[in-house]
């Protein structure tokens, strides 16, 4: 089983800690914690060495090829029950791409539990980017409701994949990403792992599914302190150690 809780910010112990322990444990704020961390620091410790990176927020892309996507049909065109993020199976997809523009890895993201998947592509072309997508999402064929993508040219053979899976395609408004804001925020988060400038031509699957692993499984303040995993899939889990549960427990309880 990979890592979990060694690579989660104090923010996700925070909320995981409140889904799991009893309500009577009074439980340090989140200042408290970063004081600690810090106070730890001035000290000589290294603690806050465990901190996930900072990540500088991507540019938006410019993609002067999208004319070479036909057939497209408007996120206007959508149903309005997907803004609503009510229901589990709607997809935004996108590409990360490595350095000079070089080919990177696929991203496909659940709107409403923000679930996420990848896949690392050898090229940028629709052929690639088609068959990578059906590897990708053909297990979740029975949840997939809609998929949205940017208007990139690797997404040309967007019929193929929606006739493939059985649902509906729609594309965003050119150089408008926040019309994706999951599939950007899970870019962001996979960054973390692969900063920019990573040459994703070096990177094997194992790490980029440990590094998935990790975020779906990260406790997230938008689902109360479940993750994303838990979400998508309608379950619960205990993620802190029973160990490291009691241990907190004895220390908070009033």
């Amino acid at each position: 089983m990979y890592s979990r809780i060694n690579s989660w910010s104090p923010n996700a112990i925070l909320l995981r800690l409140r889904q799991e322990l009893p309500c009577d444990i009074k439980l340090p704020s989140l200042e408290t914690l970063y004081k600690w961390i810090y106070d730890d620091s001035a000290a000589g410790g290294s603690i806050y060495k465990h901190l996930p990176r900072a990540h500088k927020k991507r540019k938006q892309k410019v993609n002067n090829q999208e004319q070479k996507v036909s057939n497209k049909t408007s996120i206007h065109l959508r149903e309005s029950i997907v803004d609503e993020r009510s229901r589990v199976g709607d997809i935004e997809i996108d590409s990360v791409v490595g350095p000079a523009n070089k080919p990177g890895i696929l991203t496909a993201t659940e709107r409403k539990s923000r679930f996420s998947m990848a896949k690392l592509v050898s090229s940028k072309t629709g052929d690639e980017t088609f068959r990578k997508l059906l590897e990708l999402l053909l297990h979740h064929k029975r949840r997939i409701k809609t998929i949205t993508s940017d208007n990139g040219v690797e997404f040309a053979k967007h019929a193929e994949l929606a006739a493939a899976l059985n649902t509906k395609y729609y594309f965003a408004d050119p150089y408008s990403s926040y019309q994706r804001g999951s599939n950007e925020n899970i870019n962001g988060l996979i960054r973390r792992h692969f900063p920019k400038g990573t040459d994703f031509a070096n990177i094997i699957d194992k790490e980029l599914q440990i590094a998935l692993y990790k975020i779906n499984h990260l406790p997230r303040k938008i689902h109360n302190g479940k993750t994303a995993h838990e979400v998508y899939y309608g379950i619960s889990k205990k993620l802190i150690p029973k160990k490291q549960r009691n241990i907190i427990v004895n220390a908070f309880r009033t």
